[in-house]
């Protein structure tokens, strides 16, 4: 089941947080660390309530970002579509359930909520070395829209949407 989360979700997200930043690591994908995405990062998006959690025999198994707000950097992309979006950020499956069709369930949910939010588009970005989340955008048939840059990170940013 997927639902809105609360902070006594935090807890179990970080520990997803934690194990997904040592595959990532260990795949040379350096789009999370120790600093980000942080505790506080999902205060706000629960406070905001953007944040939902995909849950079995009660656990957490993965989390979502769902915003209808887009990142200033967004303006220098030429997307498909000037109407609103939502937008997908911060999305993690637990290591022992991957390879279970949940991030896809997280994303059909995401699309979803398009629909009724923002007339079905749908904006995202991974990092440049987030190799399997760029599959991940193909497969699911969003479009590569262009290449952003964040001022205080390293690599680039690969953008993508999708107009259901």
């Amino acid at each position: 089941m997927i639902r809105l989360a609360t902070e006594a979700d935090i807890k179990p997200i970080m520990m997803i947080v934690k194990k997904t930043i040592a595959m990532m690591q260990a795949e040379n994908n350096l789009q999370w660390d120790e600093t980000y995405p942080s505790y506080e990062v999902f205060e706000n998006d629960i406070r905001r309530n953007e944040l939902y959690v995909f849950e079995a025999d009660m656990e957490v198994l993965g989390f979502i970002c769902i915003s209808p707000e887009t990142d200033d950097e967004y303006a220098t992309i030429e997307w498909a579509s000037k109407q609103r979006a939502t937008v997908i950020h911060r999305c993690a499956v637990s290591t022992k359930s991957r390879s279970q069709g949940i991030a896809s369930q997280l994303f059909a949910f995401a699309e979803q909520k398009a629909v009724t939010t923002s007339q079905g588009y749908l904006k995202s970005d991974t990092y440049v070395t987030n190799e399997k989340m760029r599959a991940f955008f193909a497969k699911k048939d969003y479009d590569f829209k262009g290449i952003m840059k964040r001022p205080e990170l390293p690599f680039e940013f690969y953008c993508y949407d999708k107009q259901l």
